[in-house]
């Protein structure tokens, strides 16, 4: 999988926001410490992480999100997911590392699908 190869080359650059990482953590709030610490350190390497970018949840991307939120009442996608997928094409990213088929339905390549 080229995924793996550039993961494995160290060229693979990353792209997430506040929001993803806030909903990680909501993930593991009730998992106990030792995952609620396993979670925390793993958050807390991305911030440190030179192949991590982590994007700022700005009015404006909130107000993009909701926006496309609101064109898409007829899918499933919460407004983490359209805050995710805006952020996508401001990048220009085709490929996303997620098991969510509502990324592929944008036009997006979910790579875990």
């Amino acid at each position: 999988m080229r995924l793996t190869r550039q993961i494995d080359q160290r060229v693979a650059q990353f792209y997430t926001t506040d929001a993803v990482l806030f909903e990680t953590l909501a993930a593991f709030s009730l998992s106990g410490v030792p995952r609620k610490r396993t979670a925390t350190n793993y958050v807390q390497a991305l911030f440190a992480s030179s192949r991590w970018h982590i994007v700022e949840v700005t009015r404006e991307l909130t107000t993009r999100a909701l926006a496309l939120y609101a064109a898409r009442l007829d899918q499933p996608y919460s407004l983490c997911d359209g805050l995710s997928m805006v952020i996508c094409r401001d990048f220009e990213i085709g490929d996303v590392v997620t098991t969510d088929g509502d990324f592929a339905h944008e036009g997006f390549r979910a790579l875990l699908t």
